[in-house]
């Protein structure tokens, strides 16, 4: 299958790190960590001052393996360059315990 996807970056040097525990919440009827999970992981790791200054207008996200209940997740972010009045930030999950890359996200910020 062809696609147009372009890979997502690769944290170079995390500015925020925030762990999780994965909650019974978060799990779907397989006992899978939910989808929509991932994309709260990612913005639990943007900083409060983007939260208080912008809002979020794209997000992006690469599954890499699963997760299930029992562990935490370890998610880092980096503020991307961009224009002005914008802000992009890189996310990388982790799994604690093994240090496997389970999601990747790009999510995207304007000025309120």
């Amino acid at each position: 299958m062809d696609d147009d996807f372009k890979s997502l970056p690769k944290i170079e040097k995390a500015t925020r790190e925030v762990c999780l525990p994965v909650m019974i919440r978060d799990l779907d009827i397989n006992g899978h960590v939910n989808h929509v999970v991932y994309a709260q992981w990612a913005l639990e790791s943007v900083p409060l001052e983007t939260w208080n200054s912008h809002h979020l207008v794209g997000i992006e996200l690469n599954y890499k393996a699963e997760v299930h209940h029992g562990v935490s997740v370890n998610i880092q972010s980096e503020e991307l360059p961009t224009v002005v009045g914008q802000k992009q930030y890189a996310h990388q999950i982790f799994r604690q315990d093994t240090g496997i890359e389970v999601a990747r996200a790009r999510t995207t910020w304007q000025n309120k």
